[in-house]
């Protein structure tokens, strides 16, 4: 066979398997997508939303977002709140926390009791679906366990245990492009 004609015909080959367009694949983006809807202690709903590593909150679009998965019976998560307080008053144009209660059997009323004794300031949530949440996370292990996002949706760092203001506001300017 002429070699030119083979060459014609293996090129020819080539463009038209090689610009095959292989498209999105819906059904794994499908599978890295949860949203999860939580009520607050006033029964308003904060939906977050997670798309692969990205989170993000219609609720809070373009702030940074700290989700604080705690107890109320847990000591490091006691001594964090007063440095998530002082965070929340500071950035509360660009920042929220939002408390994710890992306790079954707490009324609203008893964890807004807890809320007043400890000044918080920012929204805790108290509903079935922080189980499901928590589990969108992996499954929580230990508590206190913190993730905070930047405004885009962007994982900035994730905590364990009880951790120090200054480290939490360091991250949380770079966050925000300070």
């Amino acid at each position: 066979m002429n070699i030119k004609f083979l060459t014609t015909i293996l090129i020819a080959l080539l463009a038209i398997s090689g610009c095959e367009d292989k498209g999105i694949d819906e059904s794994a983006i499908a599978k890295n997508r949860s949203s999860t809807a939580l009520s607050t202690l006033d029964t308003k709903i904060i939906t977050i939303d997670k798309v692969g590593d990205l989170v993000t909150s219609k609720e809070y679009t373009g702030k940074a977002i700290l989700l604080d998965f705690f107890a109320t019976w847990c000591p490091p998560c006691k001594a964090t709140i007063p440095h998530l307080v002082h965070l929340q008053n500071k950035y509360k144009d660009k920042f929220v926390v939002i408390g994710v209660l890992l306790e079954e059997g707490k009324s609203n009323a008893e964890i807004k009791d807890f809320a007043t004794g400890f000044n918080i300031n920012y929204e805790i949530v108290n509903s079935p679906n922080n189980y499901i949440l928590a589990q969108e996370f992996g499954g929580i292990r230990s508590i206190p366990t913190m993730f905070l996002y930047s405004p885009n949706g962007q994982l900035i760092n994730m905590y364990q245990g009880a951790v120090p203001e200054e480290m939490i506001e360091s991250d949380l300017k770079r966050a925000l492009g300070k």
